[in-house]
């Protein structure tokens, strides 16, 4: 039926194709085991002029970083790469609007579409960290965007007891801003028919005495002064997301970056950070920063998490009254306090009185603080951004204490839920949010405060 030779043929060719089939998949195996997986991208500040991409990659690979104009985008491909994580969302800086990713068998590209033009200044795989890095500079070019160079807030602590060792009021250490004649807007003022005796000889149960009227918070004509604090920073990264790790500090600061670039944008406004990159600030010191300012209204940005993770919302807090009450008798324990109040001198006033002032005065403060968060809630419910029960809430931050300025703090959302962690990093929910915020804060400084 079959000869020998027909035979020998047929069994060569089972040979060849088994033999074909199993290199096949060897090579496959092969180059799925030698693939560079990339875990982490991210986007850090130098300074003003520039900022670092870093790529984490398992194993050094070949890359390629470049710029596409019409419309200008930033372009990495990395050689046989796949991602760890499909679904990974990088958190954006500013001047990125969207990306893109697109894999095949060559190439993994990322692809950024960027706000404006770029330049890339150097690209090198940084050994020691495993990371695929290039710097980018210029793209800070528009500073609208950012807090100017003459508006960075000064680093140092208000001095209260001496005008002249006060950093506001030092020649070097003044800070100056467009319009500098039009930053004063909020001024307390303490209405008393019989004034303290600044005299420390005065006797004491006649002070103890005189009558002090409720203190009001008066908005003139003049620009309001908004700080913008975005909580955490530095060595104290915040709540760190369960899902794409996405860390507070980061988020907060791109929040504070975007509601300063819309209320610039509206030119109503005279506008502050307590920070414009990943730096450490302590509690007080935000406080003193806006206080040193004049600010009429401080906003904080945080966001939460929680051991549940079906909790989510938006929610916002005001100074709570038993932590309002503790706060005034620290502050009037204080020595030399003299302007804790503006420009207002207790410096002959009792502790009691002094409490009874900063008290009045943080009332007065934490009514306006709760008038703007009402105002916050309201937009935020029409625009259909989900909300936390009981939205308004009340504690004892510190960064709520300030007996001069209305403050709340902002609870973004819960980075404890990945939904609402992936929506979070999402640039047009951002936009969204503080969209919202903006109409809140036109909406506070609209009418004149009672």
């Amino acid at each position: 039926m079959f000869n020998n030779n027909q035979i020998n043929i047929f069994l060569t060719f089972l040979w060849v194709l088994t033999f074909y089939f199993n290199f096949n998949n060897s090579a496959s195996a092969l180059s799925s085991e030698e693939h560079v997986i990339i875990s982490e991208i991210k986007f850090n500040d130098q300074d003003l002029n520039s900022s670092k991409l870093q790529i984490k990659a398992s194993k050094k690979t070949n890359f390629k970083i470049y710029t596409l104009k019409n419309p200008w985008r930033l372009v990495i491909d990395i050689e046989n790469a796949r991602l760890d994580n499909q679904n990974y969302q990088p958190q954006l800086p500013n001047f990125i609007k969207n990306f893109q990713i697109t894999n095949n068998e060559i190439y993994l590209r990322f692809e950024f579409a960027l706000q404006k033009e770029i330049n890339l200044e150097k690209s090198f795989f940084d050994s020691k960290n495993s990371m695929i890095t290039a710097i980018i500079v210029n793209e800070k070019a528009d500073l609208s965007m950012f807090i100017e160079q003459n508006e960075i807030i000064n680093d140092q602590p208000t001095q209260f007891n001496n005008q002249q060792n006060n950093p506001a009021n030092s020649s070097n250490n003044n800070l100056t801003s467009p319009n500098q004649n039009l930053e004063k807007s909020t001024t307390l003022t303490i209405s008393n028919s019989n004034p303290i005796d600044s005299n420390p000889s005065s006797n004491s149960e006649t002070s103890h005495k005189k009558s002090i009227d409720q203190p009001s918070l008066t908005i003139s004509n003049k620009i309001p002064v908004i700080v913008i604090d975005s909580g955490h920073g530095g060595k104290d990264p915040g709540t760190i997301g369960n899902y794409l790790r996405s860390k507070e500090k980061n988020i907060t600061l791109s929040y504070a970056k975007e509601l300063y670039k819309q209320l610039k944008a509206s030119k109503e406004y005279k506008v502050y950070l307590t920070r414009h990159k990943d730096i450490f600030i302590n509690l007080k010191k935000r406080v003193e920063l806006a206080r040193q300012k004049k600010a009429d209204l401080f906003i904080s940005l945080h966001v939460n998490a929680i051991g549940d993770e079906d909790v989510t919302g938006f929610s916002i807090y005001t100074l709570s009254e038993q932590s309002s009450d503790k706060q005034a008798e620290l502050l009037a324990k204080k020595e030399n306090q003299a302007d804790i109040i503006h420009g207002v001198d207790f410096s002959g006033a009792s502790v009691d009185i002094m409490k009874t002032l900063i008290d009045m005065s943080q009332r007065s403060v934490k009514n306006e603080s709760a008038i703007f968060a009402n105002k916050v809630i309201k937009n935020v419910k029409q625009a259909d951004i989900e909300i936390l029960q009981n939205t308004h809430r009340f504690a004892g931050f510190a960064v709520l204490t300030a007996p001069d300025m209305a403050s709340v703090l902002v609870e973004l959302g819960y980075l404890s839920n990945p939904q609402e962690e992936k929506l979070l990093n999402n640039i047009s929910y951002k936009r969204k949010i503080c969209q919202t915020m903006v109409k809140a804060i036109e909406e506070y400084f609209s009418k004149p405060k009672k």
